[in-house]
């Protein structure tokens, strides 16, 4: 599947293109005032009270965003409620064009107001509307959005349908992945890696939002000399990331930084990118002074122009913000991940950052953990995570593994009709084996198209490898039920759910496999 974002380097003004892709294919015309998204739907700027500035600017660009991820009718009733939000806060005798005015003060005479003019029951509408349009142009880093005020706008809980953060209301498009998602997410990256399917640059980013639930800003800041390694006395190699600090008031960029450890993958894995960067300034000729240019790890390929001969010159290499947001769209659309409800997988940096928070929570952090972990000052900005939903699933049955696995996408191997179709068909030693409990017999079940030895317990994890080759007459269906009962013995015997859930991918890569093995008797047996 192609993406719609163009991931070559282009100027400011290429970046505010007017035709945007939709959701449903439509190429929409937002050059005007009138912005038709479908038949009935169209976007009437000219009723918005803002004028053209930096507000406006940040609303339209929000707005061509929201049209590329949802439908005509949900983007116009969103732009209905932040208009009414405008119009509202205008009463208040606040100048809406002033960035600086939006800030907490503001939601409560926004809130307030509303409960007087609105129904009762859709004020949570309006203004979980202004919420999320506050959230996205604060990620964005539009300018006059603070993260701070945020912050305390995610945490504020609200009376009627609205209850508080993504987080808590576990917003299904917005709050922290779930479960099956993140599985899905962690291991296409892997094998994305292995394969070369995804650059080095995307999985760079992706891991790095996974590891450490930053900001774009952190990434964008961070330099080649931010990478750590240190050599230890067997040969291996430690590694420590330096992540720059934002959002404390320092008065320069990169005063300030966390010195968090990496995972050797990761580590590698910006090894490699930083080389690339080095290839590509030998390729470009760009062996500049570093004095006059930093070094950025996530690098463009051409400088920003604007910047040259600036006191902001050094930066002229960096990513911008919204080259990470695409990112992550690239890979969603590249590895075609899907939601838990069947759809397009919604993935944005603050998905990934409520997804860390609240993993490390199910993990057993504390508050004071957590707050550091995410670099937060204020203990209050985190208790929101330690009054969500419990994420490990103590029920997973047949059935609904059957109903996840297409979502889940964990087979990562290839379907085969026989051993004679397999790379080493020819080997004996490549067959996997399955012990059939009910007739304790040892079944083939497919083959290992790898000529090493991986030391892991087959064929557990067969299923999650790239390089297994399962036969489509095998018993497939006996290996899912036998996954079901030891699951289902280990809660009985009051093990602990976390440790039950390890062997969950697998379970929806067998039964991923039970359906594909399905279909072509299904075909069959409907002709």
């Amino acid at each position: 599947m192609q993406s719609t974002f163009n991931f070559t380097d282009t100027s400011s003004e290429a970046d505010d293109q007017t035709a945007v892709i939709a959701l449903s294919g439509a190429s929409i015309d937002t050059s005007g005032t009138q912005w038709r998204l479908s038949a009935t739907e169209v976007l009437n700027w000219d009723l918005m009270p803002l004028q053209q500035g930096p507000i406006l600017i940040s609303t339209e660009a929000y707005f061509r965003n929201f049209i590329r991820r949802s439908n005509p009718r949900y983007v116009f009733g969103q732009f209905n409620w932040l208009k009414a939000c405008f119009i509202s806060a205008s009463n208040t005798a606040t100048n809406l064009n002033d960035p600086t005015k939006y800030d907490i003060t503001l939601f409560e005479a926004l809130h307030k107001n509303l409960r007087e003019t609105v129904s009762l029951g859709t004020v949570s509408n309006y203004l979980d509307a202004y919420r999320r349009w506050y959230l996205w142009c604060t990620d964005a880093q539009c300018e006059g959005f603070d993260e701070e005020v945020a912050a305390e706008l995610e945490n504020r809980t609200i009376g009627g349908n609205l209850k508080g953060a993504a987080v808590l209301r576990d917003d299904p498009d917005e709050g922290p992945l779930r479960q099956v998602e993140i599985e899905a997410l962690i291991a296409h990256l892997h094998r994305a890696g292995e394969t070369a399917t995804l650059g080095i640059e995307l999985l760079a980013a992706a891991w790095l939002f996974l590891a450490f639930g930053t900001n774009p800003k952190n990434l964008i800041l961070l330099n080649e000399e931010d990478l750590l390694t240190t050599k230890q006395a067997d040969g291996s190699f430690i590694y420590e990331l330096r992540l720059p600090r934002i959002k404390k008031g320092h008065v320069n960029e990169r005063s300030g930084f966390k010195t968090r450890s990496l995972v050797p993958e990761i580590g590698q894995l910006l090894e490699q990118l930083i080389e690339q960067n080095a290839r590509a300034r030998r390729l470009a000729l760009l062996e500049h002074n570093p004095i006059r240019f930093a070094r950025p790890l996530f690098r463009r390929e051409a400088p920003k122009e604007a910047l040259l001969g600036t006191d902001f010159e050094s930066d002229a290499y960096r990513r911008d913000n919204q080259w990470f947001n695409n990112a992550l769209y690239l890979i969603v659309t590249t590895l075609d991940l899907k939601s838990a409800a069947g759809g397009p997988l919604h993935l944005t940096p603050r998905r990934l950052r409520y997804t860390f928070a609240t993993r490390l929570v199910q993990e057993g952090a504390s508050p004071m953990e957590l707050a550091e972990a995410l670099d937060h000052t204020d203990l209050q900005q985190v208790m929101v995570y330690f009054n969500t939903r419990s994420d490990v699933v103590v029920r997973l049955d047949k059935a609904l593994a059957l109903r996840l696995a297409p979502v889940a996408q964990a087979f990562m191997g290839m379907l085969i009709s026989s051993a004679s179709e397999a790379s080493r068909g020819n080997d004996p030693a490549s067959r996997i084996k399955f012990l059939d409990r009910d007739g304790l017999q040892l079944k083939s079940i497919g083959n290992c198209g790898s000529f090493g030895f991986c030391g892991l317990s087959a064929p557990i994890a067969c299923y999650t490898c790239f390089k297994f080759q399962a036969w489509l007459d095998a018993p497939h269906e006996a290996v899912l039920d036998w996954l079901i009962a030891d699951r289902d013995a280990h809660l009985s015997r009051g093990a602990d759910p976390k440790m039950t859930q390890m062997h969950d991918t697998t379970i929806r890569a067998v039964a991923q496999v039970v359906l594909q093995c399905q279909m072509p008797r299904k075909m069959e047996d409907d002709r």
